[in-house]
């Protein structure tokens, strides 16, 4: 009689110990989905805020100082070309050394800190951003 006490006690103590270690393995589990789901929405939110970054001024007309900001942004940090077009010339910039450049009147990639673009995000067949296209509008008289 004392011995079936003592079985069913450590059978009760061993069938809680499973219980728990089972509860414990299905909140481990559901918190591991939950943080995988939290995961991929902050990348969601990551890529959302990047494309925000590069089409912010997509079909805008900014002024040349904002333009060289944005030029040097984006190919600097995005690696992306800027396509420039002005009444006299069209030429492209693509590297730092391009951007270094664009304050420099006597330079070809000369913006002009006073003149008014209009930036245009040129995407490819697959919707992800190709290049930019910034063309400057003519002055009124």
């Amino acid at each position: 009689m004392q011995i079936s006490r003592e079985f069913i006690l450590e059978a009760v103590g061993l069938s809680l110990l499973v219980m728990l270690l089972l509860l414990g393995t299905q909140m481990f589990q559901r918190a591991t989905g939950l943080i995988e789901m939290l995961d991929e929405e902050q990348s969601r939110q990551i890529e959302s805020l990047k494309e925000y970054e590069i089409t912010q001024f997509d079909g805008r007309k900014i002024d040349g100082v904002t333009v060289i900001g944005y030029i040097k942004n984006m190919v600097n940090h995005y690696g992306l070309s800027v396509c420039v077009q002005t009444e006299e010339k069209e030429f492209t910039i693509d590297s730092k050394e391009n951007c270094q450049q664009l304050k420099n009147t006597a330079s070809e990639y000369y913006i002009s800190s006073f003149g008014l673009y209009e930036c245009c995000v040129v995407r490819d067949e697959n919707g992800g951003v190709d290049y930019i296209l910034i063309t400057e509008e003519a002055e009124e008289l």
